[in-house]
């Protein structure tokens, strides 16, 4: 609330005006630093925190369960979780001739990291990704 627990301002001159006037103003300074403060720890205090984690847990909780098919989405292979995310890229890693121009426009899929294949050999083996690296 606008002058009573902090300062509300509509445009950079106003900004201004108010940082020059807590700058001046000590004690309107503390005052209305002491009443903002009031209200941030009663909103968000560790009690109210719980109270409305425990709320939202329990509308979950009431909810249908609903089964997700991830594999229906992203596919059931890391090839195809890798392959699901390159785009129109898609089809040129799939095709060997393609896939080395590929390599040369875009290296980041050969990178150590930054969802190449690399990346995914480094923690998913799967031959099709392992066969993508061999042949670049």
């Amino acid at each position: 609330r606008d002058e009573v627990d902090g300062r509300l301002v509509h445009s950079v001159q106003e900004y201004l005006a108010v940082m020059k006037q807590l700058q001046e103003d000590v004690a309107y300074r503390i005052a209305l630093g002491r009443r903002g403060r009031q209200k941030v720890c009663a909103a968000y205090s560790g009690e109210n925190n719980a109270l409305q984690m425990e709320k939202q847990l329990f509308e979950v909780l009431r909810r249908e369960p609903v089964i997700h098919d991830f594999q229906r989405i992203l596919g059931a292979t890391p090839f195809e979780w890798f392959l699901r995310f390159t785009g129109p890229d898609r089809e040129k890693l799939i095709d060997p001739i393609l896939r080395k121009q590929l390599w040369i426009e875009k290296p980041i899929y050969l990178a150590e990291n930054k969802s190449s294949v690399y990346q995914f050999l480094r923690y998913l083996e799967d031959p099709k990704l392992r066969e993508l690296v061999e042949q670049s």
